[in-house]
């Protein structure tokens, strides 16, 4: 028997299981997706709040991505987002600490080495696989942590109402998406 005939039966074979349906393949599940979400945010200005899917504030794998634009007086420490409630124990913070970006969850937070400029886009991204969470800042990774994953309650904030140590966000966000 040639090795295209074989090929040949190899396929009918694989073929005829499929159709009986002897051939189970996993089921892919759909992720959960919140945004995008566009806004220009002025200094001063009031908190977005949107409604996040449970399956985003309860999960163990979850990515936050941002195009965002800090204006000249944004560059302070500010808090882009933020998703889940202040006293959760672990709520996910993405924001900018003297011109850094970072990442904040409970009592680990990474900053990025390096400042972004005032007035031009950058993408910022967040991502956690199970404890390991790292911060991107233009697609490079910028800093890694183990973090505890904890349940949020399921909101998003858009430059929310911070303590008084920080400054409210001003700048564009372009594109925020949370995916789990």
């Amino acid at each position: 028997m040639s090795v295209v005939h074989l090929r040949r039966v190899l396929r009918v074979v694989i073929l005829l299981i499929s159709v009986l349906g002897l051939l189970s393949l996993p089921a892919v599940s759909e992720a959960a997706i919140a945004g995008p979400y566009i806004a220009h945010i002025l200094e001063g200005g009031p908190e977005l709040s949107k409604p996040l899917q449970r399956e985003i504030a309860s999960s163990a794998a979850w990515s936050e991505w941002v195009w965002v634009r800090i204006s000249p007086n944004g560059s302070k420490t500010s808090v882009i987002a933020r998703f889940g409630a202040v006293d959760d124990k672990a709520p996910r913070v993405l924001m900018i600490r003297d011109a850094h970006p970072a990442a904040l969850i409970a009592d680990k937070q990474i900053v990025a080495s390096s400042a972004v400029d005032p007035m031009t886009w950058h993408l910022i991204g967040v991502v956690e696989d199970s404890n390991d969470l790292t911060l991107y800042v233009d697609g490079l990774p910028a800093g890694t942590s183990t973090v505890s994953n904890e349940p949020v309650t399921p909101e998003l904030l858009l430059a929310p109402t911070v303590p008084t140590d920080m400054h409210h966000f001003s700048g564009d966000i372009g594109g925020l998406s949370i995916a789990s």
